[in-house]
């Protein structure tokens, strides 16, 4: 009668269910609400121009080549853009912390991914050598354990490698 879709099955409460009065109830249920649509000719669309460049291409290259890179391992000191594969061992007044110490860490040289002393450090380590060297942390460092303490640390570098780009050719494109 009321020309409702329901959205769900109802929920029936009885009002009055009396021998030889008429039944009463109430039911509650979620309806499926009608939608107007304009239409299309009355809506304005803004389509956006991506512009790409001839230097935002070169630059998408670059960026897949990197991470498309592969590791050879080099007999130097370690440089910018160079990868260190380390074990570490961290301690505070001579106690161990939590994530103080770690085996086979691989770290790319310059890419701010440990605090920049740490990384400042191991500049120029080769492989093979064991590097000891105090760490103060910051006031504001995320672990209160380590927060505005110096830890003194060895690091043990296995292997220092630089990055082999694949060649621009057509199996890079493919």
């Amino acid at each position: 009668q009321e020309k409702l879709t329901p959205a769900t099955g109802p929920e029936i409460e009885a009002l009055c269910t009396e021998p030889g009065k008429d039944l009463e109830y109430r039911a509650k249920f979620e309806i499926i609400p009608e939608i107007h649509l304009k239409s299309m000719s009355e809506m304005e669309f803004k389509i956006p121009k991506a512009v790409v460049s001839d230097e935002d291409v070169e630059q998408a290259i670059e960026a897949i080549r990197k991470s498309n890179c592969d590791w050879i391992e080099v007999d130097r000191a370690a440089a910018k853009g160079d990868r260190l594969v380390f074990d570490y061992a961290g301690s505070i007044d001579g106690n161990s912390f939590d994530g103080g110490s770690a085996e086979n860490v691989k770290m790319l040289v310059g890419s701010n991914g440990f605090l920049p002393e740490f990384e400042q450090a191991l500049q120029g380590v080769e492989k093979g050598q064991v590097k000891n060297f105090p760490l103060n942390f910051p006031k504001d460092y995320a672990s209160a354990q380590v927060a505005g303490k110096t830890a003194e640390f060895s690091v043990t570098v296995h292997q220092v490698s630089e990055a082999r780009l694949p060649e621009l050719n057509a199996e890079f494109f493919a």
